[in-house]
């Protein structure tokens, strides 16, 4: 399985696809943030990386875009098909599949509300005082968001086992996200939404909120890890 991931690594920071991406996550996020510069009641730096972690539409289009050329990329040249018809483990394959899914998909997350916020610090400042319990606080926040989005981004796995292809993959991931918007809307099953739980975390969650957070969220990325084994145990590789 180690072995697999080194494999993996080094193919992926080869990937053309994915270097082009996080060089359209630092351009995008510049331009956001230059574009703040212009409005008014400008948000200092802190402001800008909490606003932008919760700016969900954006980092999910990057998400479902990096799902499609990445996971599903390695359906339509058959890449995962010759693995596994070479005696690897399906199981394996999709837990190495996500887990480097994942680790690709955290850079995209965070360069979004790090440049933002580096360059609105640079132009007007970070807005409070530097010191642990401020930083702690913040890498609180970031990291609730973070584990937002990495709930996202195992779901996303899953249709991508589930419809492998490309553009099915890219497609299903931004149809997943709007469905996240609606359920965020239903009071019921709003807990279930991802999307909920950043609107949450950018009005400040409570030490409750968070518990209540990690069990929605360890539920379903178990349960969508789960599910991809079983779906890709069960199709017929040709």
């Amino acid at each position: 399985m180690l072995n697999l991931l080194r494999m993996e690594w080094y193919q992926l920071r080869r990937n053309n696809a994915y270097r082009g991406l996080l060089l359209t996550v630092c351009g995008t996020s510049a331009l956001f943030a230059l574009l703040s510069l212009l409005a008014p009641g400008l948000p200092n730096g802190r402001q800008a990386v909490l606003s932008a972690m919760s700016h969900a539409v954006f980092i999910c289009l990057f998400l479902s875009f990096l799902a499609g050329k990445l996971l599903g990329a390695d359906f339509n040249n058959r890449t995962i098909c010759l693995q596994a018809t070479c005696g690897r483990s399906r199981v394996i394959l999709v837990i190495v599949k996500t887990i480097l899914f994942i680790a690709a998909a955290l850079p995209v997350i965070l360069l979004y509300p790090f440049v933002t916020g580096a360059i609105l610090t640079l132009c007007i400042g970070w807005g409070e005082t530097i010191d642990a319990a401020n930083i702690l606080c913040l890498l609180q926040s970031i990291g609730l968001h973070t584990m937002a989005y990495v709930w996202i981004c195992a779901v996303d796995a899953l249709l991508c086992f589930c419809f492998r292809d490309v553009g099915a993959a890219m497609g299903s991931a931004i149809a997943y996200y709007i469905l996240c918007l609606v359920l965020a809307e239903i009071e019921l099953v709003a807990k279930a939404s991802p999307v909920y739980w950043l609107a949450v975390f950018q009005n400040g969650a409570a030490a409750s909120d968070a518990a209540g957070f990690f069990v929605y969220a360890a539920a379903f990325i178990l349960g969508a890890a789960t599910l991809s084994c079983i779906r890709f145990r069960t199709i017929d590789l040709k």
